[in-house]
């Protein structure tokens, strides 16, 4: 395929070079250049394969700049997904916990919430997995900075929630106690306790009570309290999924939390 540029690719190029953007989708094509949409679709595909641009989601892309080299190759920084999303989001679980130095692990997957529905894409080597949470957890992001992106992210009390509350997105339970491990002094814990009450969810009260009290977490008596306050005289759980771990262990009462995972096992990262 040719290289050069044609009268409207050029226009386009230089008005997204001037008006310094990296992302462009079809919408600001059509409006730019005054074509339609399938010959917006069109030029689009042309410049793909010249290298100009590079497809993220349908309809969407990045504009490679010139600094690219001859090969027309940049970097790509998968956060850019987060400008590309219609309906609320933030990232959450272990990609939060990576961000916030919670975890030392890498991981080839970028976590983030919703509250509908969304099927994983890819952004080269990176996928995208999404996380439908319910009304009541969706709440505790910020603004923050990753990559050189602007980007939604789980508060630091709400992504170790978020973990405890679903671990197979956080690298397991073993993971998530990690995690809380590496927070310790370095979170607000009257607001963690906050967060955790108004997840609505009895299992997650138990299993932070456990936790705090296998960690010695530096949570002062008042908080202690009043968390356990919300999980006296409920129903016998198990720390870790039943299914990895089985249901057997020592009952810890005061939780009514069955911990079903060695405590060498979560004192090992």
């Amino acid at each position: 395929m040719k290289t050069s540029l044609s009268t409207k690719e050029s226009k386009l190029l230089l008005k997204l070079a001037w008006e310094k953007k990296r992302l462009v989708n079809l919408p600001e094509i059509v409006r730019i250049l005054k074509i339609s949409k399938n010959h917006a679709y069109k030029l689009a595909s042309v410049l793909c394969k010249k290298k100009w641009l590079e497809r993220l989601t349908s309809g969407s892309y990045q504009v490679i700049p010139m600094e690219g080299g001859p090969k027309r190759v940049t970097e790509m920084n998968p956060y850019v997904i987060g400008h590309l999303l219609k309906k609320p989001y933030f990232f959450s679980y272990a990609t939060a916990n990576t961000h916030y130095g919670f975890s030392a692990q890498v991981y080839g997957t970028l976590f983030v919430a919703l509250k509908g529905r969304h099927r994983p894409l890819s952004i080269r080597s990176t996928t995208i997995q999404f996380v439908t949470l319910s009304e009541s957890k969706f709440f505790g992001f910020t603004e923050v900075e990753a990559m050189g992106e602007k980007v939604k992210m789980a508060e630091k009390e709400k992504a170790l929630l978020d973990c405890l509350d679903k671990p197979q997105y956080a690298g397991g339970i073993e993971e998530v106690f990690s995690a809380f491990n590496r927070a310790k002094g370095k979170i607000d814990y009257q607001k963690l306790i906050e967060y955790t009450i108004r997840f609505e969810t009895t299992a997650l009260i138990q299993r932070l009570g456990f936790m705090v009290d296998f960690l010695k977490a530096p949570i002062p008596r008042k908080l202690r309290q009043r968390l356990l306050s919300k999980a006296q005289e409920r129903q016998v759980i198990p720390l870790a999924a039943s299914g990895r771990f089985g249901r057997e262990g020592n009952l810890f009462k005061e939780w009514n939390i069955i911990q079903n995972i060695p405590g060498d096992i979560l004192r090992s990262n």
